[in-house]
């Protein structure tokens, strides 16, 4: 399954930044294993470049508020917005 839309992505320290998403969700072959998902980020407005926090701390983890209000856990695989993650049940 593909999402797209704009979301929330959040640093620590509660700080959110609005971006757009594309995210394809997937379901492991094994068995007990939460959905995850793999896709890209982007700033929805201003500079491309990747808040500051990125160069200390590249990887995360970070959340990712989607457009129907679920909530991911995200790790940036670059800086160009790649990324990779695990679906919240909430």
């Amino acid at each position: 399954m593909v999402h797209t839309g704009q979301g929330k992505l959040i640093f620590g320290d509660n700080e959110a930044v609005t971006v757009n998403y594309w995210l394809e969700e997937f379901v492991s072959d094994e068995p007990g294993q939460k959905p995850r998902v793999k896709g890209r980020v982007s700033h929805a407005k201003g500079h491309p470049d990747w808040h500051p926090i990125l160069t200390t701390h590249p990887r995360g983890p970070y959340t990712l508020v989607i457009g129907d209000g679920r909530k991911l856990e995200v790790f940036f695989e670059n800086l160009q917005g790649s990324i990779v993650g695990d679906v919240s049940p909430s």
